[in-house]
């Protein structure tokens, strides 16, 4: 979740753990940490989004 409005477009993504999510410890692959390696993208439109991304090890 962002605190600010995203504008509308196409990201390149990176992955992080969220600190104190029930997720830490999760081991997030080095590829992923970084939104030139990750081969992740997402399209933002207008109003709410949901992304789903799938993360194989």
């Amino acid at each position: 979740m962002f605190k600010t409005p995203i504008p509308t477009g196409n990201y390149r993504v990176a992955v992080e753990p969220v600190p104190g999510d029930a997720t830490k410890g999760v081991n997030v692959p080095a590829r992923y940490r970084n939104e030139g390696t990750s081969g992740l993208s997402v399209q933002v439109d207008a109003g709410n989004n949901s992304v789903n991304l799938e993360i194989v090890n």
